[in-house]
């Protein structure tokens, strides 16, 4: 936790709710670099730049169909 976080919580500013939050999500936020660092030397640069490309495509689609749907 940062020293900030923790003078948001101590001045009373941090809710109880995002410190729940924050608790919940941590272990998932660990699980993901632990996974991550075991296969970044197994894939291939090639692909992860094609999946990268894929992924940026798909996403700037979708924000031009809701552009256009509203």
């Amino acid at each position: 936790m940062s020293i900030r976080a923790l003078v948001f919580t101590a001045g009373g500013l941090m809710l109880a709710d995002r410190l729940m939050g924050f608790a919940i999500l941590v272990p998932f936020a660990l699980a993901g670099l632990w996974f991550g660092n075991r296969i970044h030397l197994r894939v291939a640069r090639e692909s992860l730049l094609r999946l990268v490309s894929a992924l940026l495509l798909l996403i700037g689609v979708s924000l031009l169909v809701r552009a256009v749907a509203r």
